[in-house]
């Protein structure tokens, strides 16, 4: 293989590296010095502040794409009521946009054969050598592809569709708290083995991602009996539901990313179905940029009728080395789940070690450490905090806060461990605020949303539901 090597003005440059003093610029900067001995002429020296910066490979979203995904995000939503008749799996052989003209030039569409391999997957079978057919403007190259759902199959990638009947089997049992993996592992049970067909959870897991990024959201979106404004709001953080993170990914600082969850939503659909329009080769190394940014703080979900103008700022704070840090004189205690993770993971003993020096307690075995931290959760809760994902490789989980009907009016993803400031932002993002909040943190939530939102947001007493002296007085009675 030759590369180009170009010298002027004291600067080579080399047309396949594009950095500094790479080694094809030395070798070429050795035989112009040994031609210019021959010659009798002095040596070439390199001007370091002519010589070029190394150019940074930026990719930059083609128009033609990203027109396709905001014309997919605008017209090819699925409802979020799957009519039973497109749940038949029908027999297909091709599949072809239903689209006859260009939506901006409005003149007619030409056809093209974008593969003969297409893929279908099916609960139980998976049919190949399906033709898939493209559609292309011939003035502005706008591509448009098969996404409508009329035939009864969701468009990943242009090469694998998937039934409606899977998508929704692996929706309605994932709310039910199932795991995507061990759904799969009961479907494939029911498959014969000699089909040969085997489900790729990878391939499904992205394939429902891009599914749940165009299902319109659902209709209903309150209790019957509470309405729109529950008078009690029954507040806990679900572990089970946490994503793969990593700390060096977690963005600290007083920006929390996004003004409200619509717009963390909207940037989570468009990174899903760029991940389905661009091609492989291109999604493997460009695409990690355009990923869903992980502030420690993302906004929470509130129903759309109760939900306030603006999303409540967060307000936990964050000392020298992003550690958490409390605000006058406000506590902080972390679940002891949380520490039993710790105990758990793999490789987490020395981790543990230094948690333990750093608060001041005896280090000893994994199960000794493990009960010192459980009896001193308050001592240990910036240091957890701070070194949880990067010790489980896990994040926080899920704040769910729901009627005492069990409907749930709002939730908020943790990045990091729950806090009682997660609560808090979350309760004040609400137009109209409960009557009571159910928490296993009620008072230390009611003291530091006084503190930080406003001193008569949980009154009188504090949040308490009777006068504290009351209390003294039984204590007195013999």
């Amino acid at each position: 293989r030759r590369v180009l090597v170009t010298y002027s003005n004291g600067s080579f440059d080399c047309e396949s590296c594009k950095k500094r003093r790479c080694k094809h610029t030395l070798v070429a900067m050795m035989v112009v010095n040994n031609k210019l001995l021959d010659e009798g002429q002095s040596k070439v020296s390199v001007d370091k502040d002519k010589q070029k910066e190394p150019e940074e490979r930026t990719y930059k979203l083609e128009p033609l794409i990203e027109e396709q995904r905001v014309y997919i995000l605008q017209n090819k939503r699925i409802p979020f009521e799957i009519p039973h008749k497109l749940k038949n799996e029908p027999t297909i052989k091709s599949f072809s946009p239903s689209e006859t003209e260009c939506h901006k030039c409005h003149i007619p569409l030409e056809k093209e054969i974008k593969t003969r391999n297409g893929v279908i997957f099916c609960l139980e079978r998976k049919v190949t050598g399906i033709i898939v057919e493209i559609k292309v403007c011939p003035l502005c190259k706008l591509e448009y592809r098969y996404q409508d759902t009329s035939e009864g199959y969701h468009n990943y990638n242009n090469n694998s569709f998937f039934s409606l009947k899977l998508m929704e089997t692996l929706i309605n049992s994932w709310t039910e708290g199932i795991p995507l993996s061990r759904q799969l592992d009961v479907l494939q049970e029911n498959i014969a083995p000699e089909t040969g067909y085997k489900l790729d959870d990878h391939l499904i897991g992205k394939a429902l991602s891009f599914y749940l990024a165009l299902k319109e959201d659902p209709k209903y979106t309150s209790c019957y009996r509470c309405c729109y404004y529950p008078p009690i709001i029954i507040m806990d953080a679900i572990r089970k539901i946490a994503f793969d993170l990593d700390n060096k990914d977690i963005e600290y600082g007083n920006d929390v990313g996004y003004k409200n969850f619509d717009e963390m939503k909207m940037a989570s659909c468009k990174r899903v179905i760029l991940n389905g329009l661009l091609d492989k080769q291109v999604r493997a190394t460009e695409l990690k940029s355009y990923g869903l940014k992980k502030f420690y703080s993302l906004p929470p979900y509130v129903n759309k009728e109760n939900r306030a103008d603006h999303t409540a700022p967060s307000t936990r704070k964050f000392g020298q080395g992003n550690t958490d840090i409390t605000e006058r004189g406000d506590e902080e205690t972390i679940h002891p789940q949380r520490i039993l993770d710790l105990y758990e993971a793999k490789g987490s003993t020395e981790a543990m070690k230094n948690i333990c020096r750093k608060a001041g307690l005896p280090v000893g075995t994994k199960a000794q450490m493990r009960d010192a931290m459980l009896q001193a959760s308050g001592s240990v809760y910036t240091e957890i905090s701070k070194n949880f994902a990067s010790i489980t490789g896990k994040s926080g989980g899920l704040l769910h806060g729901h009627c005492q009907h069990g409907f749930s009016y709002l939730f908020k993803i943790l990045v990091l461990p729950e806090g009682v400031s997660d609560y808090a932002q979350s309760i004040m993002s609400m137009k109209v605020l409960p009557t009571m909040v159910i928490s296993d943190v009620a008072h230390i939530l009611a003291r530091h949303t006084n503190l930080n939102y406003g001193p008569d947001v949980f009154w009188p007493w504090d949040g308490r539901i009777s006068d504290p002296e009351n209390v003294e007085r039984t204590q007195d009675i013999k």
